[in-house]
């Protein structure tokens, strides 16, 4: 958990896009989409995100994983890079913005985006689709 709180740390300080892993870096997109659809007053936003090589980064075919959570249960967000002894980076930093109804998984080629919609449902925003 100290790398997440250290991770938050750097961002609110405007440096958590450098110097954070691929799995913290999506989260803390997330929280920005999730404050621009809040400020947009729409009822659904969909983003794209390609993970960075660098650093601790994706630099190959890869998945993205976001597990249930809600109702107090903090569910994680991983993201593998698919090749033998796969490497992977989990945060629940995410969680401190969205809750995600149903385990969603998205599997990518090099280079190819991830396309995440967030929702509100009753003021509050859920991740529902991860393509």
């Amino acid at each position: 958990m100290l790398a997440v709180d250290v991770a938050f740390a750097l961002n609110q300080s405007g440096c958590g896009m450098i110097m954070t892993d691929a799995a913290t870096r999506l989260a803390f997109q997330i929280e920005d989409e999730v404050e621009a659809l809040r400020e947009s007053g729409e009822a659904q936003r969909t983003f794209e995100h390609r993970p960075a090589r660098w650093p601790e980064g994706i630099a190959d075919d890869y998945q993205v994983e976001v597990r249930e959570s809600g109702g107090g249960a903090r569910g994680a967000l991983i993201v593998t890079e698919s090749h033998p002894g796969a490497i992977y980076y989990h945060t629940t930093a995410h969680s401190n913005w969205v809750d995600v109804p149903a385990t969603l998984v998205a599997t990518h080629k090099k280079g190819e985006p991830t396309l995440v919609t967030i929702e509100m449902r009753g003021g509050k925003p859920l991740i529902t689709a991860l393509k």
